[in-house]
């Protein structure tokens, strides 16, 4: 049957996509992975000081909370075994111990076991004493049955009652205890 229209026939379309076509259905050009690529290494560049930044705030705020949860734990222990316990913060070395008191109430030095030792700090925190965290002293914080502390040392000088904590980017916790045995942390 004529119509009088010539028609040529076109050749079948083959499923490769011509040079410089979007492959939609073919998977992605070259060019397009390099593009993301490229968006993916500008936004890891953006996107990892703030990582750092996060993770030494974190290792701040997490140390800061084990040293409250410790002397909370000693004190409750202190109360239930009814024995004294003493916490030991030391600056020098990052670290603080738990020592356990052999009677309820006027532990001699000698009287003192340890209970538990941990280092509280990375690389990048610093363990301070005082309430300006200037200070290196050790921070003796000794803990009563009837739930009430005192800061007084083993040989009977007076302690400070703030351990502060500190990172490299400027966050700052403080840990305040009080006579009546509470404990308060804070960021400065």
């Amino acid at each position: 049957m004529r119509t009088g229209h010539l028609t040529a026939a076109l050749p079948e379309r083959s499923s490769a996509p011509f040079v410089g076509e979007l492959a939609s259905e073919a998977g992605f050009t070259l060019i397009q992975l390099v593009v993301v690529m490229v968006l993916m290494a500008i936004l890891t560049a953006i996107a990892l000081p703030n990582l750092v930044v996060w993770r030494g705030q974190l290792n701040c705020r997490a140390s800061a909370k084990l040293m409250e949860m410790s002397v909370r734990e000693s004190r409750s222990k202190a109360i239930t075994n009814n024995i004294q316990y003493m916490v030991v913060f030391k600056p020098n070395s990052s670290s603080f111990q738990v020592f356990k008191g052999n009677q309820a109430y006027n532990t001699p030095s000698t009287g003192f076991s340890a209970a538990d030792s941990k280092t509280v700090t990375s690389s990048s925190v610093v363990l301070r004493s005082g309430s300006t965290g200037a200070s290196r002293a050790n921070v003796y914080v000794q803990l009563y049955p009837n739930g009430t502390a005192a800061f007084v040392a083993p040989d009977k000088s007076t302690s400070d009652n703030y351990v502060s904590i500190n990172d490299a980017h400027g966050q700052l916790y403080q840990l305040k205890m009080t006579a009546t045995g509470r404990v308060t942390l804070s960021k400065k």
